[in-house]
């Protein structure tokens, strides 16, 4: 175990996690002039380019190191939240949401293969729950500073994510490297294809879970603001609201634990068929209360899950070139995105609950994929 490089990624990830105008990340965008249909064809691009960057970054990474790619996507990383403070309409943050999607492409796959690698097998489940519960409490962080000390000041929560993204890359740095044994040969798209096709039943799972995590991100992250707003909520409990959901994705720390008690059919598909009757609920329901408890059951399930999908995805490939075949995965996810968030935008412009109905049908569909994956399993 090397418990200076797993030390060096907690500590990114829970400063990457402190995104300080998180719980006005969509009143921020609409106060420069953006529409829910502008961000989210924004947010489509960046998958676009994600989409275009994930499988040369992957080979990269295979090739020169883990490390070196890390280094060059935080980099970015720092970048795009410097683009995003100077953003003011939809042409720059168009520009920051592109720098993204390279950095997205570029840490897909490396970070967990690095972490994985670090840790070694044995201990991977109870590492990756740690490390999903540092990001979540990095948010919860966020948030809460945003209520106490930020309030409605948008210019100084993306200053403060600047400087806390700074500080992360420069972590990077001090990373000790990993290169997959694969007699330094980069693999060519044919031979990743060729790998892809033993492993093509998981692609039910790739779906399936894409489905479901970017349902809950733009339902938690994006739309519950319009939502909760829509009904009469202040603005100033807004951060108040994102801290309380946030904190409950803590519950990802005993994410190990019920992977040790639960099988993946058990923990996947009672999480899908649990998220359904909540985001039917925040559809139809009126009551602010009743809504922020939906939402924090839902983004509860995701952290649970989170953790689990990372780590079945190290088990289930097992190849040396391991960032290569995660990114070509990316690849399908990130275009998958692209139409869960243009569809989830243009809904949710002609009512904000429409969203919220689509998602729940997005989960069913999760649902009838994993149960399909895992009858051909077992």
């Amino acid at each position: 175990m090397n418990k200076k490089n797993i030390c060096i990624l907690f500590s990114i990830v829970f400063l990457q996690a402190l995104v300080f105008y998180y719980p006005i990340s969509t009143l921020y965008r609409t106060s420069h002039g953006l529409t829910l249909t502008d961000i989210t064809i924004i947010e489509s691009i960046s998958f676009i380019i994600t989409m275009v960057f994930e499988l040369p970054w992957g080979i990269l990474a295979d090739r020169i190191g883990y490390k070196k790619v890390l280094i060059l996507s935080n980099l970015l990383f720092f970048i795009s939240k410097i683009i995003f403070y100077y953003a003011f309409d939809f042409n720059t943050f168009l520009l920051e949401r592109i720098v993204l999607g390279i950095t997205i492409a570029g840490l897909s796959g490396c970070d967990s293969s690095l972490l994985y690698e670090s840790c070694g097998d044995n201990d991977s489940k109870h590492v990756f729950a740690i490390y999903s519960f540092l990001g979540t409490l990095g948010l919860m962080v966020a948030s809460l500073s945003y209520s106490i000390f930020m309030k409605s000041n948008y210019q100084l929560c993306a200053l403060c994510t600047v400087i806390v993204y700074g500080i992360s890359f420069i972590l990077t740095l001090f990373l000790d490297d990993y290169q997959a044994d694969n007699n330094n040969t980069t693999p060519s798209l044919k031979g990743v294809w060729h790998i892809m096709k033993h492993h093509s039943p998981y692609l039910l799972i790739v779906v399936g879970s894409v489905l479901f995590s970017e349902t809950i991100r733009e339902c938690v992250v994006f739309f519950a603001q319009i939502k909760l707003t829509n009904i009469g909520l202040p603005t100033a409990y807004l951060g108040v609201i994102s801290f309380m959901i946030t904190l409950v994705g803590m519950i990802s720390i005993v994410s190990g634990k019920l992977q040790q008690r639960l099988s993946y059919k058990q923990l996947i598909t009672s999480t899908y068929f649990i998220a359904i009757p909540c985001l039917l609920c925040i559809w139809h329901s009126k009551s602010s209360i009743l809504i922020v408890i939906m939402l924090i059951i839902v983004n509860a399930l995701d952290a649970l899950l989170a953790p689990a999908l990372n780590n079945y995805e190290q088990e289930v490939i097992d190849d040396s070139h391991r960032a290569s075949i995660i990114s070509f995965y990316s690849i399908i996810g990130s275009s998958l995105s692209c139409v869960i968030d243009i569809m989830l935008g243009y809904a949710g412009d002609i009512a904000i609950s429409n969203a919220y109905i689509l998602g729940a049908l997005f989960v069913v569909m999760a649902l009838c994929l994993s149960l399909v994956y895992f009858k051909r399993q077992y």
